[in-house]
């Protein structure tokens, strides 16, 4: 994109990252805790950090204003760790959903 430059295009990067630490203050199973936006999570399995990131990027990505797409490029590896309502949501919706051909 930065080389093509097309006209009236505007591109957001948004890199959601986080680190896995132990600690007395890691999340546990049963936890719940609130996104960004307000949904709430439930943390079934602890290698979740990645999907929470993300919900949170997702979040802050839609309220940039009129988004036409949000590509995601994440690599989560792992078991489903939570019940979120907001990742469901993000990849049911059809504007998330396009081909690059």
């Amino acid at each position: 994109i930065g080389q093509l430059k097309p006209e009236k295009v505007e591109v957001h990067f948004i890199l959601a990252s986080c680190e896995n630490m132990i600690s007395g203050d890691g999340m546990r199973p049963g936890d719940i805790i609130t996104a960004s936006n307000g949904t709430t999570i439930e943390v079934l399995n602890t290698d979740a950090e990645g999907r929470l990131t993300l919900a949170d990027a997702l979040v802050f990505a839609e309220n940039l204003g009129d988004v036409d797409y949000i590509v995601d490029l994440a690599t989560l590896t792992g078991s489903l760790p939570c019940r979120n309502e907001l990742l469901t949501r993000a990849h049911a919706d059809p504007r998330l959903s396009f081909s690059l051909a």
